[in-house]
């Protein structure tokens, strides 16, 4: 009789599973996970310490300016990793866009960190001609974004040939069953000044712009998340009137294909993403910035309101003039901190979000019709893969 039971109770067993690998099919394995998090963080040169003779990375050697050592750098790893993973919850996030990387050997060191690796991180970045060498990157954990597309989009003033900065990094993949198309951006800098340096921003937002429109009108609902240090405030004319980037609430213009809302308009008076210690004040300069379908709460896929904010922990800060500010890695000396910029984050809830296996192909390439391939260059496409 015991025999018989265990033998029923294994053939039980042996047709849920079958059942299961029927139903869900033989690359997805179902989760109980409903939402996910999206995290944007410029961290503030991270740098490893080899010297790259194509970029002027001399600063951060172990005998630059700033005695970039192995010591340092690997304090700078371990200090981020704990920042992206919340000091070390569960789950960690689905997508993380960053800024100011050197190249992909540090997002590779980033993700093997002991408070990232059981995230299985892929990595989607490209080489661009920034002087200094950073970039931008994208961070997915492969059990549940699968990468359809990528391509860098170039800012390349006309009027300045030897003008040289970030690329923006545009993927395109799937969360679960829905589309999602991502932008990372790291627009140019206010080096000599605000005004001056306006016109390689207002490019910056135009080629942004002009990418959104083409894609968005090869879908009936685009899913977009635009998200980065843009060196431009909300209400700035790069973001308000080139981008169009609203505030969340107002009306979309009548036939707008992709209506863009920007959450970091929704900063309270008196704080931000960066505090300007010259001025003494907080700059909102890190955007996570949506489209319209992400806000509807009756989407497949959508944002959990009141989720949008910066990460902003005790640890994470320093008190200055009666004010707690990140505590960065520099800032008049090493501080052996952080970053000087907060960390953006938002939360994504989908009505059943399928947990890919990692034995998926991932890059799978291919656009829809019509939408033109990217540029051949130095690419870093990691995935990590199962022994």
């Amino acid at each position: 009789m015991k025999s018989a039971a265990m033998q029923l109770l294994r053939l039980r067993r042996f047709i849920l599973l079958l059942s299961a690998h029927v139903i869900l099919g033989p690359g997805i394995v179902y989760a109980q996970v409903q939402s996910v998090e999206v995290l944007f963080y410029n961290v503030e040169n991270l740098f490893d310490t080899i010297d790259d003779p194509k970029t002027d990375d001399a600063e951060f050697l172990p005998e630059g300016k700033y005695k970039w050592s192995p010591e340092r750098y690997l304090t700078k790893l371990d200090q981020l990793g704990r920042v992206i993973s919340g000091d070390g919850k569960v789950p960690l996030p689905a997508l993380v866009g960053l800024a100011e990387i050197e190249n992909c050997r540090v997002l590779k060191d980033l993700t093997n960190t002991d408070w990232l690796k059981s995230g299985r991180y892929g990595i989607v970045q490209y080489d661009s001609p920034d002087e200094r060498g950073i970039d931008v990157a994208l961070l997915y954990r492969a059990d549940l974004f699968r990468v359809l597309y990528s391509r860098p989009l170039a800012v390349k003033p006309p009027w300045d040939l030897e003008f040289r900065s970030r690329d923006i990094l545009y993927v395109q993949g799937l969360l679960g069953t829905d589309t999602l198309h991502l932008y990372i951006s790291h627009w140019p800098s206010r080096r000599g000044g605000m005004e001056a340096s306006e016109p390689f921003r207002l490019l910056a937002a135009g080629v942004l712009r002009s990418h959104i429109d083409s894609v968005s009108a090869h879908f009936t609902q685009f899913n977009a998340i635009v998200m980065g240090d843009l060196n431009d405030e909300p209400d700035n004319r790069s973001v308000k009137e080139v981008l169009n980037a609203r505030i969340p609430g107002t009306p979309c213009p009548e036939g707008s294909h992709a209506c863009l809302f920007n959450l970091s308009a929704t900063f309270p008076a008196g704080e931000g993403s960066y505090y300007y210690w010259r001025d003494k004040k907080w700059n909102v300069l890190d955007h996570i910035i949506v489209t319209a379908p992400l806000l509807d709460t009756g989407s497949a896929l959508h944002m959990v309101p009141g989720s949008f904010g910066a990460v902003k922990e005790p640890w994470m800060l320093k008190e200055e003039n009666g004010m707690m500010i990140p505590l960065a890695s520099f800032a008049r000396d090493y501080e052996g901190g952080f970053s000087d910029h907060l960390p953006m984050r938002v939360t994504l809830r989908t009505d059943s979000l399928n947990k890919l296996n990692s034995d998926v192909q991932i890059l799978t390439g291919g656009l829809p019709d019509g939408i033109p391939s990217g540029k051949t260059t130095k690419r870093c496409l990691f995935r990590f893969r199962k022994k």
